[in-house]
């Protein structure tokens, strides 16, 4: 390939490529506008990706010039070097790009604190995969590749366990998604689509008889009168531990004898009705709150900009140490409380109804008395013999 061949190159309607004789990759690709630009291709020895790499213009390069710039980049690809990518880079850095923090950053402020219930959640995993793999977290996003995710993956689970693991890739799976889909960056790949999940196990845990005995004395001789009525409650209603920290009294009707959550709030996006027996509803009455706050367990001294009792976890874990109990988190109450109702002979129907689930109705469950009279029945039975509501 010489100046006369490329000066004389015709034009055509799509780009035209000239390759040259000599140097095996070199060439020129002739628009169809009449422009002429010397490129070299190649295979990268980084990931053996096919790269063209531009040269320069005809003719502010002759060919000459332009060959011997290509000899000097496939020298560099001889060296374990890939110069397309490398050019890249530096100007995606001088362009400010996105390290994998900034992007998982962005996505929570613009878009997960205000579409997301879970969006705490994520800013959380967000914090442990930066710990965890503080180099990963630090890399332009067109240097994260599917292995670092895997490796990711692989030390969260060691760590901090298989289900942690999950959540942790599939929130960064959502930033990518949501960055891309919002043009922040162009890249086509998610690196964490090829992640492979670890298997998840339904947790089977519920109090056996000898705990729930000591699971209730302890709780009789709690001091903290709040932390004593709220979690003999929790197991009381079989209800989450954020829908009765975040109740309100106006949820509560007492002459229909129910408790509805309104949708959004906690887990659940559509309203939940839970039936209330006799003796929850004497329980409820007598709580220092009524009267005083919005809420049934109001924050001490103001402490929370909520207005109600947070994290109760610290809590929990002295009650249970107390009692000699291990391995059972709050959540394992709501499953006590099923399994005990199946034991008592409740329908699956019972069951499901007195847990507020909603079935797959779309429409909002509209409960009258004589339909929720066969649960408050099984509820009633099975405080008598879990011995709940003993006075405290």
């Amino acid at each position: 390939m010489t100046n006369r061949v490329v000066e004389s190159a015709p034009t055509g309607a799509v780009d035209q490529f000239l390759r040259d004789a000599e140097l095996k990759g070199f060439g020129v690709r002739i628009a169809p506008s009449g422009l002429k630009t010397f490129f070299l291709e190649y295979r990268s020895p980084v990931d053996r990706r096919f790269r063209r790499l531009k040269i320069g213009r005809y003719p502010d390069f002759s060919v000459e010039a332009a060959r011997n710039q290509a000899k000097k980049a496939k020298g560099e690809t001889y060296a374990q070097r890939d110069p397309a990518a490398e050019r890249t880079q530096r100007r995606r850095e001088a362009a400010g790009e996105m390290t994998l923090e900034g992007l998982c950053d962005r996505f929570v402020r613009e878009y997960a604190e205000k579409h997301r219930r879970s969006w705490k959640r994520d800013k959380a995993r967000f914090a442990l995969a930066g710990a965890v793999y503080r180099e990963l977290w630090k890399k332009r996003i067109s240097q994260v590749i599917p292995a670092d995710l895997v490796g990711l993956h692989n030390k969260l689970t060691v760590a901090n366990g298989p289900v942690t693991a999950n959540r942790t890739v599939e929130a960064i799976r959502a930033a990518w998604n949501w960055t891309r889909t919002m043009r922040y960056h162009a890249l086509i790949e998610n690196p964490a689509e090829p992640v492979k999940r670890n298997r998840e196990y339904s947790r089977e845990r519920y109090l056996k008889p000898n705990e729930i005995v000591s699971l209730l004395e302890t709780l009789r001789a709690e001091s903290r009168r709040h932390w004593r009525e709220y979690f003999t409650l929790v197991l009381a209603l079989g209800c989450r531990k954020g829908e009765l920290l975040m109740a309100r009294w106006d949820d509560f009707d007492f002459d229909a004898a129910i408790w509805t959550t309104p949708g959004g709030r906690g887990k659940s996006e559509k309203p939940k009705v839970f039936p209330l027996t006799e003796g929850v509803i004497g329980m409820l009455t007598k709580l220092p709150s009524r009267g005083k706050s919005e809420f049934l367990f109001p924050a001490p001294r103001q402490r929370s900009k909520s207005g109600h009792m947070q994290e109760p976890k610290k809590a929990w874990k002295e009650i249970l140490e107390r009692a000699r109990i291990r391995d059972l988190t709050i959540h394992d109450l709501r499953r006590t409380f099923g399994t005990h109702l199946g034991l008592l002979g409740a329908p699956t129907s019972v069951i499901g109804r007195a847990l507020g689930h909603s079935g797959n109705s779309r429409a909002t469950p509209i409960y009258t008395r004589a339909e929720l009279e066969p649960v408050r029945q099984a509820l009633s039975r099975y405080e008598r013999s879990m011995g709940l509501l003993e006075p405290q």
